[in-house]
């Protein structure tokens, strides 16, 4: 196993951008994870580092695999990507339809995030 250190600014940045395209606050975020708001923002902007029953935490209530934080990558049997899509779908076609844009304009702009 290759041994690299944390960058957490990178691990900060894919909590924010799940939690922004997810339409949540930073506020309902923190309250969820049982952290306070001003504790997300740093860990967002990467001048925190987090623990890990936080780092596990944010990545349950962003439906997140830790694979997909830490290396890029879903664990062949993960779920997250249909979760996503059947929330989406349950708020209707043209809710499906900005969710299904938005996905893309993430996908296509995910080397500068």
């Amino acid at each position: 196993m290759d041994h690299q250190l944390l960058n957490y600014q990178v691990i900060g940045q894919k909590f924010k951008s799940l939690r922004q395209a997810q339409g949540i606050t930073q506020e309902e975020l923190a309250r969820r994870c049982n952290i306070s708001a001003s504790y997300l923002s740093h860990i967002e902007s990467g001048n925190r580092n987090l623990s890990l029953e936080t780092f596990s935490a944010l990545c349950r209530e962003l439906s997140v695999s830790s694979d997909f934080i830490l290396f890029d990558q879903l664990p062949k049997n993960d779920t997250s990507g249909q979760k996503l899509l059947n929330l989406a779908k349950e708020k209707g076609d043209a809710s499906f339809e900005i969710f299904l844009s938005v996905m893309k304009i993430l996908a296509e702009n995910a080397d500068q995030l």
